[in-house]
Formats: C-alpha cells, structure tokens, sequence
C-alpha cells in the first residue's frame, strides 16, 4: 500500500511494476523507548528516596533527552519503501536510499537470508556489496548484481514478487534495446574495407609520383 509521500517522492521511471512498504513494530519502538526510560526512572526514584534529589533530576532529565533522540530516530528509520519500476530500483530506509538504473543490472536471484533475516538497517562490506534489512522475519532476500560487479542484498518480505518485477523489468529493456543485424555489421565492414583500400592506393600513387 503506498502513501502520499511514496507517490511523489518514490514515482518511478516509466510504468510501477511493484511497490513494497514495511514499517517497523509498534512493540520494538515501545521496546527501544521505553525500556531505558522506564530503567532510568526507577534508578532516579531510588535516587531520590536516598536524598540524592539533585543525582535523581540529573539522571531523569539525561533519560529524557537521551529518549527524545532515539524518538527522533526511530520515527525518521521507522519505514522503508522499495519501488521497482521500468527505469530504476529505488529503495528508501527513512529519507533516503540507493536508485538503480535497470540500466546497470546484470541480474537478479532470490537466496536464504541466512543471519541477516532481522531487524532493519543498513551496512555494506569490502566487496561493493550493500545489505539492506527491513523489518520482520525475512527467511529469504533479493540478490542484485550490478555492471561495476557492487551487489544490492534486500531481505525484505514479498522477495519473489520483487524479483520478477525486476526480471520483468530487464525484459521490457532488453526487448528495447536496438537490435543489430548481421548483416549491418558485414556491411559496415565492407565499407570500411572499401574506403581503407582506396586511401591505401590513393597514397601509394601519391608516393610514385
């Protein structure tokens, strides 16, 4: 299901062949913010009850500002939209996110997601590979190899869908794509033939005369 900012800011290269939204649980973000919150306002309490008033404000009040950025965060890398279209692999985490032309995609392969299936984020290896895990119990991933020999690494749910819309997408441009005949190519050759050997006569005479 796609929202208002997808549709704008995600609107694809030619026809939208899929579209994939994931958004991360209500209870990690509960988890991620209220744990420490909760921990820091009992220590702050047990603080207190000793006579540590000004221990307990301090450790309350950095509780506070630390939750306030991790809020900030969470909310900013809470969901991730992939938009594959007939021009471009577009992936966002948050705000922002690697564009593919389809242009430099070799190909694309669904493989185990092996012990990278949860939890989101992004990180990448010394071999030009990028590995992007969205949210959820992703058993399997989308594989994209690119023309500069980097690979794209999605686990994300829905991977069979993302990959044929990828492979249909290489379909419609390798179906575009000018084709050249045989024929054209011998041609062009004998004419080359043609004009080298009368530049080759032309400045045999030159030199004979």
């Amino acid at each position: 299901m796609t929202d208002a900012y997808e549709r704008e800011a995600m609107p694809g290269i030619g026809e939208v062949l899929h579209r994939h939204k994931v958004t991360s649980p209500r209870w990690a973000l509960a988890l991620v913010l209220g744990l420490p919150l909760g921990l820091a306002t009992i220590a702050a309490a047990g603080l207190a009850l000793g006579g540590q008033l000004l221990g307990a404000a301090s450790l309350l009040g950095g509780a506070l500002a630390l939750s306030a950025i991790t809020t900030f965060v969470m909310v900013t890398f809470a969901t991730a939209r992939i938009a594959i279209s007939e021009g471009e692999i577009h992936v966002q985490l948050g705000f922002a996110g690697p564009r593919i032309p389809i242009a430099e995609v070799v190909g694309v392969k669904v493989a185990p997601s092996g012990s990278n299936r949860m939890g989101m984020g992004v990180r990448s290896d010394l071999r030009g590979t990028t590995l992007m895990t969205l949210w959820g119990d992703n058993q399997r991933a989308v594989h994209i190899e690119r023309t500069n020999g980097t690979k794209l690494v999605l686990v994300c749910k829905e991977p069979e869908a993302m990959a044929r819309a990828i492979d249909e997408a290489l379909a419609r441009r390798d179906r575009k794509a000018p084709k050249v005949r045989i024929a054209d190519v011998d041609e062009n050759v004998a004419e080359a033939d043609a004009h080298g050997s009368e530049r080759t006569k032309a400045a045999d005479r030159a030199r004979a005369e």
